[in-house]
């Protein structure tokens, strides 16, 4: 009994709710304003069992795609949730829903479901799906992207014995695991993610290069992928070409994070691609692009999004950055990093070196400043904890005033008067003068 009553405890201790971000669609909420669709046939909202529809009977058919792009508080964990409508004559079709780097694909057959809205003919059935994704995810931008690869549209004037394909959706629901607060960037529920600070931000709202160069040059442009404005891709960033970029002046630090969102466009079949730091490899992704439905970006084409994130050491005041991709074949087939943040754990005030960003983990202080109680404090012209003066007069030695200084950390004395000097290894911050 014992061992279940702290089970339980520790269970309720550590178990965090679902926060919703966003709803769409669902009772007074149909704005689509910030939504992208495309191949759209009538008006944006029909209805199917007396239920309005994003999309719908007569609405989304072939080629129609819709698509949106979230920026998210800080989080670990995004959940995704909506009522998918299959409508009228899917003979194997798929319906594909990108969130990120996870896929929800499904196919769908005339007979399944029943006679709710369509055609109401045989091999005309309708079904409702309930669709529910879930992801771990840290980066602050969030993708989603809609389509299908049906090859009938969605209504037909001169042709009305034809058979149609619809699609629609409703009761849209986006909830996350937030990070503890004050966080900016988290792993997980338990990670110690208070370290980090933003050091930089590229291309989650503003589309320009950034200073960012491709094989020496400027990046090429922006294109639109699924309704989404990217940097690079088609035709302008190309497997086996190359971004670089060099900070400067960074501030004292111990750890770097980086967090980015890659898009691979086309023919991508295991080939890498690489984060490079000043040299050193410490990101390598093998990606391959298997998504069965392929859209519209710049040209029709698969698209894959792949999420990642890399933590390594690094006390350097200055970083180069290569992220680059290998080419392994002629196949059309193109990248882009649509969002980059990066992260940097700095060091306490007054640290020149430290294992953490408490200023008892500090192993060496910068100049003037010295350790003091385990920590970094700006150092006074002399400290003295103790002082001891003791005056004698000796018999045997004229000098009245014979005195001596004993340093220890150098271990040397001291006996003669007027002004010396003492040089000391910068490795020694602290000084301890005894007098006598």
């Amino acid at each position: 009994m014992k061992i279940i009553f702290y089970f339980a405890c520790f269970t309720i201790a550590f178990a965090q709710d679902f926060k919703t971000i966003f709803t769409a669609f669902v009772g007074s909420n149909w704005n689509d304003q910030e939504w992208f669709y495309s191949d759209i046939y009538g008006g944006i909202f029909g209805f199917c069992e007396n239920e309005q529809l994003f999309g719908g009977h007569y609405v989304f058919g072939k080629n129609s795609l819709a698509s949106r792009q979230f920026i998210l508080p800080p989080h670990y964990y995004v959940k995704i949730q909506l009522r998918f409508w299959k409508i009228d004559s899917w003979d194997g079709e798929v319906f594909q829903l990108i969130a990120d780097q996870k896929v929800y694909s499904r196919q769908f057959w005339p007979n399944e479901g029943g006679d709710f809205c369509g055609r109401g003919k045989k091999g005309n059935n309708d079904l409702l799906v309930n669709i529910e994704v879930s992801i771990e995810h840290n980066s602050q931008l969030f993708a989603l992207i809609m389509t299908s690869n049906l090859d009938e549209h969605a209504y037909y004037v001169q042709v009305v014995f034809r058979q149609q394909e619809s699609w629609g959706i409703n009761w849209f629901e986006l909830s996350i695991l937030e990070c503890f607060l004050g966080c900016l960037s988290c792993e997980d529920s338990t990670s110690s993610c208070l370290i980090w600070s933003s050091l930089a931000s590229y291309w989650q709202t503003q589309m320009s290069d950034d200073g960012w160069l491709t094989n020496g040059g400027q990046i090429g442009g922006s294109n639109i992928c699924g309704g989404l404005l990217i940097v690079g891709g088609t035709s302008i960033l190309m497997q086996g070409q190359s971004l670089e970029k060099t900070l400067k002046d960074l501030p004292i630090h111990y750890l770097i994070k980086f967090v980015f969102k890659i898009w691979a466009i086309g023919e991508w079949e295991y080939e890498k691609l690489e984060l490079q730091v000043d040299n050193q490899v410490w990101m390598s992704e093998s990606i391959q692009n298997n998504n069965p439905v392929p859209f519209d970006c710049g040209i029709k084409q698969k698209v894959s999004i792949v999420n990642t994130h890399t933590i390594n050491n690094h006390t350097q005041n200055e970083m180069n950055i290569v992220i680059k991709s290998n080419q392994s074949s002629q196949k059309p087939a193109f990248w882009v990093i649509q969002s980059l943040d990066i992260y940097i754990a700095e060091c306490s005030i007054g640290c020149q070196e430290c294992f953490g960003t408490e200023p008892t983990m500090c192993t060496k202080c910068i100049k003037k400043w010295g350790f003091y109680q385990n920590q970094c404090i700006i150092a006074p012209p002399i400290e003295c904890a103790n002082v001891r003066i003791v005056q004698f007069k000796d018999q045997n030695i004229n000098n009245p005033d014979t005195f001596q200084i004993t340093i220890d950390e150098v271990n040397q004395n001291s006996i003669d008067k007027g002004q010396q000097k003492l040089f000391v290894s910068s490795s020694i911050s602290t000084l301890t003068f005894k007098f006598w």
